[in-house]
């Protein structure tokens, strides 16, 4: 996976997503999350940004899906919020390049900061809407 925002450009190794369901980062001063379900087959990409200012924070929770910490609203992997404090909010998608090879993006992007892997969390199993 590949972000470019602005002059800021970011990689993410696939294998990272198979212990990482959410990843959240900041690319280009944006603060990001990505959302991997599926034995991350299907990989999405949102700003956390909600509103003017506030910044959310997520946690995977077993049997409930993916939720935010500041409200433990419930999000979908399409980014909707459908329960809790910010229900029917929908998260902006960042543009992205998925499943790229690496030799084609490190030769457009030379100079790419590379994800660095954090084990330990389990994939989400299930897709909770």
């Amino acid at each position: 996976m590949g972000i470019q925002i602005g002059r800021d450009t970011k990689a993410y190794p696939l294998e990272s997503f198979r212990y990482n369901p959410l990843i959240e980062d900041t690319v280009g001063g944006e603060p990001v999350v990505f959302f991997a379900f599926r034995n991350s087959d299907f990989i999405q990409l949102f700003s956390r940004k909600v509103g003017q200012s506030q910044v959310l924070k997520f946690r995977c929770v077993p049997e409930v899906g993916v939720q935010d910490i500041e409200t433990s609203s419930s999000w979908s992997y399409t980014g909707f919020c459908a329960a809790g404090k910010l229900k029917g909010t929908q998260l902006t998608p960042v543009p992205h390049y998925n499943r790229i090879y690496w030799c084609v993006w490190a030769d457009f992007f030379p100079s790419t900061a590379v994800f660095e892997e954090v084990k330990g969390n389990k994939p989400l199993s299930s897709e909770k809407k």
